[in-house]
């Protein structure tokens, strides 16, 4: 899974209007169901922020509409979703960033991705930074230092 901040606009206001897209792929070698994106938006910004989701939105996945990115973290409905082997998907989640100070121009944090396997093992991943799944992970297993573990 991959996380990137995709663009930050200062406003007038103060606020900061952040999108962040999410980008999910099985690169596995069996189907996943059950699959689930969580992103704690309190860990992404600062005690003093004030994070307020403004959307949500996906083309490939049923989101969860009670998502708000602090008492319910996970970005997809959960047991609605799946990924088949070699196939990708992407989440967008638009949130205004009150209370931060205009010094403050840059977010990061991690989010968390899970998947149950058809013999029931879970499997997680930690997103890296930028648009495609497993890119900062390629780099890694290039300079022999990722090993990949599948599920059977």
């Amino acid at each position: 899974m991959a996380k990137r901040n995709v663009k930050t606009e200062l406003l007038p206001s103060g606020a900061a209007q952040v999108t962040f897209e999410f980008n999910l792929e099985n690169l596995g070698n069996v189907n996943l169901s059950n699959i689930q994106i969580t992103d704690d938006l309190a860990a992404a910004f600062p005690a003093t922020c004030v994070p307020t989701v403004m959307s949500i939105t996906s083309d490939d996945y049923i989101i969860n509409p009670a998502y708000n990115g602090t008492s319910d973290i996970n970005l997809l409905l959960p047991g609605a979703n799946g990924i088949p082997v070699g196939e990708k998907g992407a989440v967008l989640v638009t949130v205004m960033v009150n209370n931060c100070g205009s010094a403050q121009t840059s977010f990061l944090n991690t989010a968390n991705a899970s998947g149950t396997a058809p013999n029931g093992a879970t499997t997680t991943d930690i997103s890296d930074n930028g648009s495609g799944a497993g890119c900062e992970r390629q780099q890694q297993r290039q300079r022999g230092r990722v090993r990949t573990i599948r599920h059977r």
